[in-house]
């Protein structure tokens, strides 16, 4: 399976090399069929609840991506757990996703989580998240959506902190996006 993105969408990834851009993904098969779902859900009747499973299944595959460009450690056994954690923090940005539910969710104690995941992945797990988040609602707004209105669709309890947290990652207020 090969992907090609336009060279400004990988502008931002300080990729040192053309061999950079190359990606080799470490479960194709799982991204095949998240590809599949993302295109049936496109050539569904278009209702607005489409819209957002597309945005999943999209920023699933741009995650997968990323994942794979990661260096990694050697995984152990466990190494496919974490990527059923990445799958569901993907798929699931608007719910509560701190490592104690994760944990307690994927039967795995809380400092097993957190410090394996540091290990793999280089970013802690509070970060991930809130990296995902931040990304999934920059990819809203330049979609169109209001940034009053998707907050919550990206784990946020209220508009003042998604605000907060969004001009302190990019160092713009959501609402300048568009102009960019």
């Amino acid at each position: 399976l090969s992907v090609s993105f336009p060279d400004n969408l990988l502008e931002n990834l300080a990729l040192n090399s053309p061999w950079d851009k190359l990606i080799i993904l470490e479960n194709p098969t799982k991204f095949l069929s998240i590809l599949e779902k993302l295109c049936s859900i496109l050539t569904e009747p278009t209702q607005e609840q489409n819209r957002y499973r597309a945005y999943a299944c999209f920023n699933f595959l741009l995650a997968e991506f990323f994942a794979s460009k990661a260096p990694k450690t050697n995984p152990d056994k466990r190494y496919d757990l974490f990527e059923d954690v990445i799958e569901y923090i993907n798929n699931n940005l608007n719910e509560n996703l701190s490592a104690a539910y994760l944990s307690q969710k994927f039967n795995i104690s809380e400092s097993t989580l957190t410090h394996r995941f540091k290990k793999d992945y280089q970013v802690s797990l509070h970060e991930y998240v809130i990296e995902r988040r931040l990304f999934h609602a920059k990819f809203l707004i330049k979609q169109d959506f209001l940034p009053t209105k998707i907050y919550s669709e990206c784990g946020y309890e209220n508009y003042s902190s998604f605000y907060r947290a969004y001009q302190k990652f990019f160092g713009l207020p959501p609402s300048k996006e568009k102009q960019k």
